[in-house]
């Protein structure tokens, strides 16, 4: 988040700026609008979080400069002024797994003003083999879990076996 304040600081001022999945907070955009962007679009596919969103813009007293929206971006018809910096934080845990390459593509191709900025720029996830402890740990700790956190497994088919860190364990 910081590093986003900062590039917004650096960006943003005199700008139309798109902030794809805004959240309820509408954070990005509220950085934006405050960095002096003329004009910010903030999408949020989410009914709740897009309702959060006009009332924290409404309670910000930001709604002059701040527009939300409702709907995915992909389905979003032209917007009145094309942006020229593109926000957002759709990422996830493993970078793309929100589906953030294709958002992003398809707001370069048709939201977005030619030669447009986005922040970021690019991520990538780093990845360490682990094992996931049993139910007898989470049973042990001292303040009880309800229930344990579920275990994810990330399946990579075109990982090459050389770039690995370790043998996969036997079944």
């Amino acid at each position: 988040t910081c590093a986003s304040e900062d590039a917004l600081r650096q960006l943003a001022a005199g700008r139309v700026v798109l902030d794809l999945g805004t959240g309820g907070r509408a954070l990005l955009a509220v950085m934006a609008a405050r960095a002096g962007a003329s004009r910010v679009y903030a999408l949020e596919s989410n009914a709740e979080a897009c309702e959060a969103a006009r009332r924290t813009v409404a309670e910000l007293g930001l709604q002059q400069v701040i527009e939300v929206l409702e709907g995915y971006s992909t389905e979003q018809p032209a917007l009145p002024e094309p942006p020229s910096l593109l926000v957002h934080e759709i990422l996830g845990e493993v970078a793309g797994c929100e589906g953030a390459a294709r958002c992003v593509a398809d707001a370069h191709a048709r939201l977005l003003a030619p030669g447009a900025v986005a922040v970021p720029a690019s991520a990538r996830s780093l990845c360490a083999p682990c094992s996931w402890p049993s139910g007898e740990y989470w049973a042990s700790l001292p303040n009880p879990v309800l229930s344990p956190p579920p275990g994810a497994a990330l399946k990579l088919p075109r990982f090459p076996r050389e770039a690995t860190l370790a043998p996969a364990p036997s079944a």
